[in-house]
């Protein structure tokens, strides 16, 4: 896995997707990163999962260097222990951002409303998102570009934002730890047999650029109980600190 480190900063939060489904007034915030953490440049993919889990949930396979979908946030925390385990003796502990270090290291220090600026007709360079070769296209949108890709792409196809992070908008959405708000109750995890509440943030390969457009540029949390074939993730490494 390839990370990359996000350096200490603050950045203005726009409306979250629960302001603007309810017409509420946007509680902008500032968030403030006062520690310094690595972020995957890509988000986890088929290839890593199968390698570690032995397994490959993904209902689109056929492309190792597409992310992992299909797969739920506590399946992705299980990714993690594993991976942390495996790598217990190195300098870094892995686990899913919070949605402040998500948005944070997805704007890449930009004060627009997209990373790349303020133009929207940009986003298809930067996301793999719906276009005319969509599955949900035809009966969807009226689009006209055309990417060559109806589902997922291979990570890294499109560009990187400011921070070198790749598909960030678009491809799958991604798990992050903490959430924004329950939508439609919480969800039992068999395992645990524990309610939980879960976000994702990103957008994903089936949304238009318009329904990723809100002010919040790309930010979107929802509840979930299970993976669905939108749902990936990325992974965030902080560094080990000295008990002496």
């Amino acid at each position: 896995m390839k990370f990359t480190i996000i350096q200490p900063g603050q950045v203005e939060s726009k409306c979250n997707r629960s302001e603007i489904i309810n017409h509420k007034k946007c509680s902008k915030k500032l968030i403030k990163i006062k520690k310094s953490y690595y972020m995957g440049v890509f988000e986890v993919t088929q290839r890593q999962w199968k390698q570690l889990m032995r397994n490959n949930p993904s209902r689109f396979k056929g492309c190792l260097n597409c992310p992992v979908e299909s797969i739920s946030k506590q399946e992705a925390e299980r990714f993690i222990q594993k991976l942390n385990n495996f790598d217990k003796n190195g300098k870094v502990t892995y686990r899913l951002p919070t949605a402040d270090e998500w948005e944070y290291a997805a704007r890449g220090g930009s004060k627009s409303k997209y990373f790349w600026g303020d133009d929207k007709s940009l986003m298809y360079k930067y996301a793999n998102i719906c276009d005319k070769n969509c599955i949900k296209a035809n009966r969807m949108f009226n689009l006209k570009q055309d990417d060559g890709y109806k589902y997922t792409s291979p990570v890294g196809t499109y560009l990187p934002n400011n921070f070198g992070l790749y598909d960030v908008i678009g491809n799958t959405q991604e798990w992050v730890s903490d959430y924004e708000f329950c939508w439609g109750g919480s969800c039992l995890d068999k395992k645990t047999k524990k309610y939980y509440c879960s976000s994702f943030v990103g957008g994903d390969w089936g949304d238009s650029i318009e329904t990723v457009d809100f002010p919040s540029l790309y930010y979107g949390s929802k509840i979930t109980c299970i993976g669905t074939q939108m749902s990936g993730f990325r992974i965030l490494a902080d560094i080990k600190t000295s008990k002496n």
